[in-house]
């Protein structure tokens, strides 16, 4: 049975009967995992809510390679993910050269 109607102009309307269930059993994760990288790198552009970030992004981490195959959104989760460890590296790294070069700091 075809739920799809056609309106006066030929345009064919789907219904919301009609209209197709993209869900897949780990769309959220992809999702999660997108969102969560985009507060990650958000958070640890901020050197005092990096703590924060480090756990959003570890998450989105996880949660991009689970659905990495599946869908966009996995792959740009874990893609932000990784982004927003190696700003939180870049801290670091920074942070040990500044030591050193100067040990009064």
């Amino acid at each position: 049975m075809d739920q799809a109607a056609t309106s006066e102009r030929g345009v064919e309307i789907i219904t919301a009967a009609g209209a197709e269930d993209n869900h897949t059993p780990h769309n959220g994760y992809a999702k999660s995992a997108y969102v969560c990288g985009i507060i990650a790198v958000s958070l640890n552009l901020l050197v005092f809510t990096s703590v924060v970030g480090i756990i959003l992004s570890i998450i989105s981490i996880t949660f991009g390679a689970i659905t990495y195959r599946q869908s966009s959104y996995g792959k740009a989760g874990f893609v932000l993910g990784l982004l927003s460890v190696f700003v939180i590296i870049s801290y670091v790294l920074s942070a040990i050269v500044l030591k050193v070069a100067d040990p009064f700091l």
